[in-house]
C-alpha cells in the first residue's frame, strides 16, 4: 500500500480478513484503499466491520467519520466523531469536524465548544479557525469571532472566508464610516467576488449601512445570481429596495424571501442577516 501497489494490497488485506476474520487491521487497510479511490460504500463497510472487531479504535472512528461526511449522513458521522474524541481527545480534526457538522445541525452551544477545542489543540490550522470565527459570529461573540478570523489570516493571507468573516464581525463592532470603508476593503480582497454569493451579500451589506443604496442593490443581485437561495441576500435587497423608494421591488423580494423558506428552507451557509458567514 505504501509502495502505491493498491490491487496488490487488497488481495493481501483481503487475505488477511479471511484468516483473521476477528482482526480490525485488514478491514482498516482495505477501507483506507476504498477511500483512496473514492469507492466510499466500501470503505464504509470495511470501517463498520473494523469498528465492530475493535470499538475502542479511535482511528477507525474517525475513518468513519470522514466516509460518512463524503455520503451525506451528517448524524452518524457526528457520533464517529464523537467517538473518536473520547478515545483520542487530542484528535484536532475529528474535533473540528464534529463542530463543524454540529453547527450545520444548528447545535450551536456544542459546535461552538467543539470548534473552540480544536482551535485550542492546533492554532495553526487555518480552517478551524474560520469554522470557529463562523460559530462565534452566530453566537454574537463578536471579538472573538474578529479574533479567529485575524488568526485566519495571519496563517492564510487573502483566505476569502476569513475575509468575509473579518469584515462581518467589524461591522458589527464598529459601523462608522472609517470602519465599513475597512470592512469594504477586506471584501475588495478577494480575487473574483462575483462569483463568491456570500461576499456579495457582505459587500451589498456594507453599502447599505454606507446608504449607497444603488450599489447595495447591485451587489446584493450579485449575491442572488451566484446563489438563488441565498436568503438574507433577500431581506438586504428588500431594505435596499424600500430605501431608493421602489415599494413593488421590495415587497417582490420580501416574498421570495418568505417562498424560499416554505419550500426550501433557509440556506444553511446563511447566517441571521448582519451575522455574516
Amino acid at each position: 500500500m505504501l509502495h502505491n501497489h493498491p490491487n496488490e494490497a487488497m488481495q493481501v488485506f483481503a487475505d488477511a480478513a479471511q484468516r483473521w476474520p476477528h482482526d480490525a487491521r485488514p478491514y482498516i487497510g482495505l477501507g483506507a484503499l476504498a477511500l483512496q479511490q473514492h469507492r466510499d460504500a466500501i470503505a464504509q463497510v470495511n470501517f463498520e466491520q473494523a469498528v465492530r472487531c475493535d470499538p475502542r479504535n479511535a482511528l477507525v472512528w474517525h475513518l468513519l467519520g470522514e466516509v460518512y461526511e463524503r455520503r451525506h449522513e451528517p448524524l452518524a458521522a457526528i457520533h464517529a466523531y464523537m467517538e473518536a474524541t473520547k478515545l483520542a481527545p487530542n484528535d484536532e480534526v475529528a474535533w473540528r469536524q464534529l463542530g463543524v457538522l454540529e453547527t450545520k445541525r444548528k447545535l450551536y452551544a456544542a459546535g461552538y465548544a467543539a470548534l473552540q477545542r480544536a482551535t485550542a489543540l492546533n492554532p495553526k490550522d487555518a480552517r478551524a479557525q474560520i469554522d470557529f470565527g463562523n460559530i462565534a459570529l452566530v453566537q454574537g461573540q463578536l471579538a472573538i469571532a474578529q479574533q479567529a478570523f485575524t488568526k485566519a489570516l495571519q496563517l492564510q493571507p487573502h483566505a476569502p472566508d476569513a475575509l468575509i468573516g473579518l469584515a462581518n464581525a467589524n461591522m458589527l463592532l464598529d459601523s462608522s464610516p472609517s470602519g465599513l470603508a475597512n470592512d469594504l476593503s477586506l471584501i475588495q480582497q478577494i480575487a473574483d467576488p462575483a462569483h463568491n454569493a456570500i461576499a456579495c451579500e457582505t459587500r451589498g451589506h456594507i453599502y447599505l449601512l454606507q446608504r449607497r443604496y444603488l450599489l447595495a442593490i447591485k451587489s446584493l443581485q450579485e449575491a442572488i445570481r451566484a446563489n438563488p437561495k441565498r436568503t438574507t441576500a433577500y431581506v438586504l435587497l428588500s431594505q435596499a429596495y424600500a430605501a431608493v423608494g421602489n415599494a413593488q421591488a421590495a415587497e417582490k423580494a420580501a416574498k421570495t424571501y418568505q417562498q424560499l423558506l416554505q419550500t426550501e428552507g433557509a440556506d444553511e451557509t446563511a447566517p441571521p442577516v448582519g451575522m455574516g458567514h
